[in-house]
């Protein structure tokens, strides 16, 4: 049995297995027949059917640090003014104000007001977007700001937070960018940073997973601050729209609110929950590791099926469909695994390879009994 278990085939099995793969991808990428489901392939990550399995499963958190105050209807700056100066009130650590205010706009006073509440806000952060980056560096050259930026000592993070296609799902955030040379950095860093200034270190990346663990964030309506004190006092309070389709993205949870994304990113930094993705290094170490266990399976219930002196039991164990129900089973065994590696580590590891991996296993295994009986044959005609 060792003999079998340890046999130097199991191990061209799965290369030939990786190198079909690697065809069939090769295929797909450069195909345009194929473009749809490339596309579809792009923009899907396991990750986002596991954290819609912790939320189904009632495995939902209370946020203790962040409070949103949801100002989706409110568009008056004099209305706007008086909502900051209440949030004051209930003693903040840290406002954030995802909001854009595109100029005057004739609302002098409500501007006068305004602006006068966020300089007797302790600690405002205000936001702004990045725009007309650089292809060749990467570095943005304009960016869009609220009118009162130009306010001595005023923080400013960018809510930009993908790099993706207009469209796609938010997954990653990045903590800093090049700005005609100057590094800013995004409105979640800022909040972060300035509640717990030493949370934060050098050591921090620029670009990360957002942990999406799903979490009750307090959602506080603009007209009831005061009678909510204590869900603002001593937290992040961040202001914003809630249900503003023109501020709505595709999280892993579907269609979610621009400031619900800013507030998981910043729980995100504040709990260093750096989701860690595995390489495509170690994607492909792993995924061959586990088609030599397949095949070794495999190729053990082949040989059980043979020696079998009942018929019922010979057939089923060579009858390709119980083969293919028992792969099935085992790529649900190793998603599962794959799920609680991540729930509990914070470690993603991309199945794609491994699971396409275990379905081509049969056709690597053909692949290497095809080579090396016309090896034999060859070898047979040269002695002859």
């Amino acid at each position: 049995m060792l003999k079998r278990i340890f046999n130097i085939s199991h191990v061209f099995v799965a290369l030939l297995t990786l190198i079909i793969v690697w065809i069939c991808s090769l295929i797909a990428m450069n195909i345009s027949f194929f473009d749809p489901i490339k596309r579809a392939m792009r923009d899907f990550s396991l990750s986002d059917v596991y954290y819609q399995v912790m939320q189904e499963s009632g495995d939902v958190k209370e946020s203790k640090l962040i409070t949103i105050v949801d100002m989706t209807t409110l568009y008056d700056r004099g209305r706007i003014a008086q909502v900051i100066e209440e949030v004051n009130q209930c003693n903040p650590c840290v406002v954030g104000i995802d909001v854009m205010f595109e100029g005057l706009k004739g609302d002098t006073i409500g501007s006068e007001k305004l602006v006068e509440a966020i300089c007797q806000t302790e600690t405002p952060i205000v936001a702004f977007k990045l725009k007309e980056a650089n292809p060749e560096t990467g570095e943005f050259i304009t960016a869009r700001h609220s009118f009162f930026a130009p306010i001595e000592g005023l923080q400013e993070g960018y809510t930009n937070v993908q790099h993706v296609d207009l469209g796609g799902i938010i997954r990653h955030m990045s903590t800093w960018h090049l700005l005609n040379t100057d590094t800013v950095h995004s409105l979640s860093y800022h909040l972060a940073s300035t509640f717990s200034p030493d949370i934060l270190n050098e050591k921090t990346l620029q670009r990360q997973l957002i942990d999406y663990t799903p979490t009750l964030f307090p959602v506080v309506p603009y007209d009831s601050i005061l009678e909510n004190h204590h869900l603002i006092e001593n937290r992040i309070v961040l202001l914003g729209a809630m249900n503003d389709d023109a501020d709505m993205h595709y999280s892993p949870f579907g269609r979610t609110a621009g400031t619900c994304i800013q507030a998981y990113a910043t729980q995100t930094l504040l709990e260093h929950q750096n989701t860690k993705e595995l390489s495509l290094f170690w994607n492909i170490i792993i995924s061959f590791i586990i088609i030599v266990l397949t095949d070794i399976f495999q190729c053990e219930l082949t040989h059980r099926g043979k020696k079998s002196h009942q018929v019922t039991v010979r057939f089923l164990l060579e009858s390709t469909f119980i083969k293919n129900v028992i792969n099935f089973v085992w790529m649900a065994f190793l998603i599962w695994i794959n799920f609680l590696i991540f729930a509990k580590l914070n470690v993603y590891f991309n199945p794609s390879i491994m699971l396409m991996g275990i379905v081509i296993q049969v056709e690597g295994r053909l692949f290497y009994l095809s080579g090396i009986a016309t090896y034999r044959e060859n070898k047979q005609m040269n002695q002859s």
